[in-house]
């Protein structure tokens, strides 16, 4: 279940409950406003460790580091995916030429400059990391795709947008580890467009599942901070929204392609050429996939494609 504020929520339905818990997190919410009422989406505050033994490193995407796992993942990208498995993911999402796309999440924006290239969409990326999204908007400008394929940083400025801004919304392998997922769902579902729909891949596991042994470790020593949900707290987030949902379990597939970069990976470099940082920043990323991977084996963690639509 969702944690319960201070807000009086006695007789309200849970999409209210919802929306007033954000308007009481501070969060100006007036959806739908005919003149210029905007939804403003900030990066979340600092938060303090929630559990003591959290000791991963944080993530530090300079520039070797970005060098190093664009070789794993491919340019553009810093996860398992690229242009193929992107198209398949996004491809209930029905985009049109034309369409006004929010990629939350954009990293180096490999998937907005495919949406954008594929489609013909207007895809707006929105990476809360000001390096990475430095890098990104680089390399769309180097695609002569600034404008259609446009990366922000929310780490320099608050994003302040306004309500129905946009046709499809999308998110790939970030929801999990960010903490606050109702808020964050709220906001996204009131920059939605009448008949608008959202496609999350996310991390989840089972509903009982982050007291899990493993899961525990996982969430202690992995340097996203993960903080995943079950399918089942998706599910009542979602449809209080007022949001019909679809979820496939595309756990198979993400393996296969978390296994299969690793691999053409290690094929490509028969002979070393990295140098020692580079090659410790590459033996990083290993054991950090290594550990999700694990988990997805076991069934502990799966991967899932959520569909929420008007």
């Amino acid at each position: 279940m969702l944690a319960t504020t201070g807000v009086a929520e006695a007789g309200l339905s849970q999409r209210e409950r919802l929306l007033a818990r954000l308007r009481d997190s501070g969060v100006p919410m007036h959806r739908r406003a005919p003149e210029a009422q905007l939804v403003a989406l900030r990066p979340e505050p600092e938060r303090p460790p929630e559990r003591p033994a959290d000791k991963a490193p944080k993530l530090r995407w300079d520039k070797t580091r970005l060098d190093a796992i664009q070789k794993v993942w491919g340019k553009g990208f810093i996860a398992p995916g690229g242009k193929k498995t992107i198209l398949e993911l996004v491809e209930p999402l029905g985009l049109k030429r034309g369409m006004r796309v929010l990629d939350l999440g954009a990293g180096l924006g490999g998937p907005a400059r495919v949406l954008a290239k594929r489609y013909g969409a207007r895809v707006t990326g929105l990476e809360a990391d000001r390096r990475l999204a430095e890098a990104g908007r680089a390399l769309s400008s180097r695609a002569v795709l600034p404008s259609k394929a446009s990366i922000h940083s929310l780490a320099q400025r608050h994003e302040v947008l306004a309500p129905g801004a946009f046709d499809r919304i999308f998110s790939k392998d970030v929801l999990f580890t960010v903490r606050d997922k109702a808020r964050l769902l709220a906001v996204a579902e009131a920059l939605l467009a009448d008949s608008g729909r959202m496609l999350f891949v996310d991390y989840v596991v089972a509903a009982d599942g982050r007291q899990a042994p493993a899961v525990e470790a996982w969430m202690a020593a992995d340097p996203a901070r993960p903080a995943p949900w079950s399918v089942e707290e998706y599910i009542e987030a979602l449809t209080g929204l007022g949001l019909s949902l679809r979820i496939d379990d595309i756990t198979w597939e993400t393996r296969r392609a978390i296994n299969g970069a690793w691999t053409g990976f290690l094929a490509r470099r028969r002979r070393p050429s990295l140098d020692r940082r580079a090659a410790q920043m590459l033996l990083d990323e290993a054991r950090l996939w290594s550990r999700r991977a694990k988990l997805l084996k076991t069934g502990e963690l799966r991967a899932c494609r959520i569909l929420a639509e008007r």
